[in-house]
């Protein structure tokens, strides 16, 4: 059984649904802690910056499969650096988009966990998704044990 204290986190959830917003938190957590982090998006190979330098998602369908290579390769490379939390911030609604990067993280021997927004609609008191409350318990808790 392997032990490790490393961890990839995948997220699934369609665009919009929260995705980023929890990785940003969790990230910054990690940094707190001193983990190093490592967000793998294949949106941000979308990005492009026009003249007043405002970021802009410009998506080109004859670019995805390339932009999906290179997303999974940078990914592998922080793997192969042994970045204590590496996380795959792209849709992955059908399980067979996850696949290579959960294959991966086999391969390296980190633990993985599987963040799918299904229940963003629930909310509690304070106006935070459910699903994304547990999962930033989650996460926290397991920061905090590297």
């Amino acid at each position: 059984m392997n032990k490790s204290n490393k961890l990839v986190i995948i997220n699934r959830a369609i665009p919009g649904g929260g995705k980023t917003s929890l990785i940003k938190q969790i990230e910054e957590l990690a940094k707190s802690l001193g983990r190093s982090i490592s967000v793998h998006s294949t949106d941000e190979y979308f990005i492009q910056i026009d003249e007043e330098g405002i970021r802009r998602y410009v998506f080109d369908k004859k670019k995805l499969n390339e932009y999906h290579q290179n997303n999974q390769e940078t990914f592998k490379q922080a793997l192969e650096s042994r970045i204590d939390i590496v996380v795959c911030d792209n849709t992955n609604f059908e399980s067979w988009q996850s696949k290579p990067y959960a294959d991966m993280a086999r391969e390296f021997g980190y633990k993985i966990l599987l963040i799918d927004f299904k229940n963003r609609y629930l909310r509690n008191p304070h106006g935070l998704w459910m699903g994304c409350c547990a999962m930033h318990q989650e996460a926290t808790k397991y920061c905090k044990t590297l």
